[in-house]
């Protein structure tokens, strides 16, 4: 009995002390996301989820995480790679949580970057998937501004699909949800409505616009992404792109 106890006593002393160092961990992974320190964020997320492999919190982030470094690889292969692991995290982050709005979001972000670098075929097939979260993300939470933009860019590319897309759509899915450039510029007005500092989302707005024919929102857009502070790794390739794309308007 005693020796029963002892182990008992380890058993609990052990589980408390691995909470407490992901809780510390948690704290510091937060942090560096804040700072846009994103790969040092996903280590330490990883490290959390060594301790607890079903923190929701660190899925989800991993999942994100691993979706925004990867899209800054320039080897198609490590791209696909990452956005693999991506959409496992996405897959673990929604058995825990369906109904929250940051699983949703992830596992949106995660297909549609898988479906920018596939084939005609596995490109359409993942359309509806991706509409479906992206939408229920919106759904439990209208106000997330994140999952409004990524349903912004859902319909301008799906919007955009080419004749030989359709036709693949039309054979063998049976068409394509509803897509359009006005509720792309819908969704992407909103979510700079709820977060105005944050430049990707000013310049798609302004990429929509432009797409969707209307040059004087567009110039204005761009114009803004121009004297925006830059905070993300990204956002000086956003000005930069910009100032080249107001050239020619």
């Amino acid at each position: 009995m005693k020796q029963f106890l002892f182990i008992i006593t380890l058993f609990l002393i052990s589980t408390a002390s691995a909470q407490t160092m992901a809780d510390k961990t948690l704290k510091e992974a937060r942090s560096l996301g804040a700072q846009f320190k994103e790969i040092e964020a996903l280590a330490k997320y990883k490290q959390v989820l060594a301790f607890d492999m079903n923190n929701y919190e660190a899925l989800w982030n991993c999942s994100l995480l691993s979706s925004r470094i990867g899209r800054r690889e320039a080897d198609p292969a490590k791209q696909k790679e990452y956005y693999i692991i991506a959409k496992n995290y996405a897959e673990k982050s929604l058995k825990i949580n369906a109904n929250d709005v940051q699983s949703n979001y992830v596992m949106a972000v995660a297909m549609g970057r898988i479906a920018l670098i596939s084939d005609t075929k596995e490109k359409i097939a993942a359309v509806r998937e991706i509409k479906k979260f992206a939408e229920r993300a919106v759904e439990l939470s209208p106000n997330h501004a994140a999952s409004n933009h990524v349903l912004a860019v859902w319909h301008l590319e799906v919007s955009e699909l080419n004749w030989m897309e359709r036709q693949v759509a039309d054979k063998f899915f049976g068409g394509l949800p509803e897509a359009s450039k006005d509720k792309a510029i819908q969704y992407c007005k909103k979510a700079n409505e709820l977060e105005p500092n944050y430049i990707l989302y000013q310049f798609d707005l302004g990429r929509m616009y432009r797409l969707n024919g209307d040059k004087a929102n567009a110039k204005t857009a761009y114009t803004k992404v121009g004297v925006m502070k830059a905070v993300t790794p990204d956002d000086p390739g956003y000005q930069s792109e910009s100032k080249k794309i107001l050239a020619t308007l």
